[in-house]
């Protein structure tokens, strides 16, 4: 601590940030000291809306498909915003009663979960943002219906 000051490295205020983002999050009040000693309070976030319900989006069909078990949709190309629509029935399935859908790389590559829920049957669907060209593997044991709706082309 040379001239009684704090020397922090990128990695440490990286981390307090994080930790800040973490306990806020999970909807914590947090405190915790800064290097100069000094109490910060972290407000839990406010409530936001949340939707039940997918946007009315003015949107043209990109994919249309159904089918049973782990499936994928052909490719398309976003250059707004866009979104999956679903409904699933696992009352055919046994136990297995997941339905998950993964968003895939124009590359093949695995980007992560967009929808994954459980449930004997249901409506699923995920708003995204994203623009490239995608597309989705559903993994699944049960009969489904898959619909990608995006913006006018």
């Amino acid at each position: 601590m040379p001239n009684g000051r704090w020397i922090m490295e990128p990695t440490i205020v990286s981390t307090l940030a994080v930790l800040v983002v973490s306990l806020t999050c999970a909807g914590a009040t947090a405190k915790y000291l800064r290097p100069a000693d000094i109490v910060v309070d972290v407000s839990p976030p406010q409530p936001s809306r949340v939707l039940s319900t997918p946007l009315a989006l003015s949107s043209r069909v990109l994919v249309d498909t159904s089918g049973r078990g782990n499936g994928d949709t052909q490719r398309f190309s976003v250059s707004a915003t866009w979104q999956v629509t679903a409904t699933y029935d696992c009352s055919g399935a046994g136990a297995h009663d997941r339905f998950a859908v993964q968003l895939m790389e124009a590359d093949g590559d695995a980007s992560g979960l967009i929808i994954d829920t459980r449930g004997r049957s249901g409506n699923a669907f995920s708003i995204q943002r994203r623009q490239d060209t995608f597309s989705l593997h559903i993994i699944s044991s049960c009969e489904w219906r898959l619909k990608v709706e995006g913006p006018p082309g």
